[in-house]
Order: C-alpha cells, then sequence, then structure tokens
C-alpha cells in the first residue's frame, strides 16, 4: 500500500470491506438450491422461426448469425421473403458507348464486385464491370448511388484516386435509411430489400429499388430531403478523404498535456476533500448529492429529481442478505 498515492490508499482502507463483499457476492455458487430439468434445457427439436422473429425483434443480428446450424432458419423452412425477390442485373460490355453512357447518366449506381473491381449501372437491369483503378476516370462527370459510399469512395482513393477527384454522391441508401428512421438498427443492404444479397448483380438491383423508395419518401418530407442532399450525401467525399488520410497526432504533447490535467485534478480533489473533511467519490451522483445537500445542505429549491432509483448493486446486497438469513 506504501506504493501507491495517498489519497488512493485511503480510499483503499476505507472501501476493503465492501471489495470484499463485492467479491462474495460476484461470486458464482454452484451449490444454489435450484432444481436441474435437462430434458426441458433440450433445445435440439425448438422452432428456429420463432426464435429467429424472437431474436430479430430483440435486435440480435450478430447473434443470428453466429448460432449453431441446428439453430438456423434453413433454406426448407425459410418463410417467404418480406419483399418480392430482386433478379440480378445483367453484366453487358463497357465499350465506348456504353462508357459515353455511364457519362451522359445524371446518377449511376455502384457496387464493390470484388477487390480489383466495380459493377456500375446507368439504369436498372444492367451493370458494367469497371476497374477500380480506373473508375475515378470514368465517373468523374457523374454522382453515385450506393450503399455505404464511404466504404466504395475510400477504395477508389485506396486504388490510387487523388484526394479532390471522387465522384459525387446522388443517393447514400444507409444514410436516407438513418434520416428517415433514425431509431431503426436495420441498416444493411439485404434487411432494408428484404432479400438476401449474395451476389453483387442482385445488389445492384437493390439499389435501384431502394433508391425509387427512398427517393419518394424524401420528397414527401422536403426538409428532410434538402438535409440529406445538401448536407449528409454532399459531405461524403469528404469524409472519405479525410478518413483516408487520418490526422497527425504530437503523441509526446498530448502525454504531457494528460499528465498536467491528472496533477490538476488531483490536486483539486484533494482540496474538495480537505473542505468536506472527507474522501467520497466525486463521479458518483448519489455521493456527491449526498455532500451537497446532505453536508454542505445546499437549497434544492427548483431542482428537480426524480423518483428514487434502487441501483443495482443495492438490490444485490438486499438480496444477498434475504438468501443468508
Amino acid at each position: 500500500m506504501w506504493q501507491i498515492k495517498d489519497s488512493t490508499r485511503k480510499k483503499l482502507e476505507a472501501g476493503k470491506d465492501s471489495a470484499y463483499l463485492s467479491k462474495q457476492i460476484a461470486e458464482i455458487w454452484c451449490d444454489a438450491p435450484v432444481k436441474l430439468d435437462l430434458p426441458a434445457l433440450d433445445v435440439t427439436d425448438l422452432d428456429v422461426d420463432k426464435l429467429k422473429a424472437v431474436l430479430t425483434q430483440l435486435e440480435f443480428r450478430s447473434l443470428l448469425k453466429n448460432l449453431p446450424q441446428y439453430m438456423q432458419v434453413t433454406e426448407i423452412n425459410k418463410p417467404t421473403a418480406s419483399k418480392p425477390l430482386i433478379n440480378p442485373a445483367k453484366i453487358k460490355k463497357l465499350d465506348d458507348a456504353a462508357k459515353v453512357n455511364l457519362t451522359m447518366a445524371p446518377a449511376v449506381a455502384a457496387v464493390i464486385q470484388n477487390e480489383t473491381n466495380l459493377l456500375v449501372s446507368p439504369k436498372s437491369g444492367e451493370a458494367y464491370i469497371v476497374a477500380i483503378n480506373l473508375a475515378a476516370a470514368v465517373l468523374k462527370d457523374t454522382a453515385l448511388i450506393a450503399h455505404d459510399s464511404k466504404l466504395l469512395l475510400k477504395k477508389l482513393l485506396d486504388a490510387g484516386t487523388k484526394a479532390g477527384s471522387l465522384p459525387k454522391i446522388a443517393h447514400d441508401t444507409e444514410q436516407a435509411a438513418f434520416l428517415l428512421d433514425p431509431l431503426s438498427k436495420f441498416r444493411e443492404l439485404s434487411e432494408l430489400s428484404g432479400n438476401n444479397i449474395d451476389d453483387p448483380l442482385v445488389a445492384v438491383e437493390a439499389l435501384w429499388q431502394l433508391y425509387s423508395e427512398q427517393g419518394k419518401e424524401l420528397e414527401r418530407r422536403p426538409k428532410l430531403a434538402l438535409v440529406a442532399r445538401n448536407i449528409d450525401f454532399a459531405l461524403i467525399p469528404l469524409l472519405a478523404e479525410i478518413e483516408h488520410r487520418g490526422i497527425l497526432l504530437d503523441s509526446p504533447y498530448l502525454l504531457t498535456m494528460g499528465e498536467q490535467l491528472g496533477k490538476r485534478i488531483e490536486t483539486m480533489q484533494q482540496q474538495i476533500f480537505d473542505l468536506i473533511g472527507y474522501d467520497f467519490n466525486i463521479a458518483s451522483p448519489a455521493q456527491l448529492a449526498d455532500v451537497l445537500y446532505g453536508k454542505l445542505a445546499l437549497s434544492t429549491i427548483g431542482i428537480k429529481r426524480a423518483k428514487p432509483v434502487l441501483a443495482p448493486a443495492k438490490k444485490s446486497l438486499i438480496n444477498y442478505e434475504v438468501y443468508t438469513q
């Protein structure tokens, strides 16, 4: 204990009993009086559709993907998609006429096909394969419709596209989904389209479908459309460049500043303890309130007080006492 700061040592000594009690409360008791019914716990014959529905409702999307195979919905019992199945776009040859079509199009849908190529579509039903390192030159006079377009633009920067040469973003289906429904966590292309997007050519068609649906919804909300097109979508190329380039940090300076601030905080904290007459956890709202309105007797007039809520730790202590009595 002599090796640590005096203020920290005092806190540890004062909280010794609480620390040991917390350790005892957190201990797993293997001899708890709980009956174990192994047959009732058998989940090998569960209703996988109901399981998926519950986990989807609770937004455990990652857990759904990591479930054991027998807990996942198979193709045989898989429910019908919430939206009609999307047919993939057809690949066409990228000749000079196609490049002119891409250049003249007011906006084109773009999807990452693989590490070296993009799928670019001037209209629903068709797509062209464009090398990522050539995409900026091909698309310089048009704007993109994409899902997570910032990722796509950073791919272009990785391939050598110069800052300031990125194509504009006409519509980002992921960002539009957030603007239209900020509380929803379902923003993956497959979730928004109601289809499994395993094929980039299906993703192209899903983009056109969502572009149409979200565009109509934005038109019904003109102020939101203004924000989306003039701020959110417009800033995506700049944000992609900033993230791709990164920032330069003066680490030694930040380290020194952190040490200086730490010393100032410690000095101020000790001054507070000296004024009050004892140490307490300043970061604890309950302890701070006790000091301000109990010890110092400050007025509470005009201060709204929430209904008292039993803290989880206090609940644990009560449960512990009841169990041990």
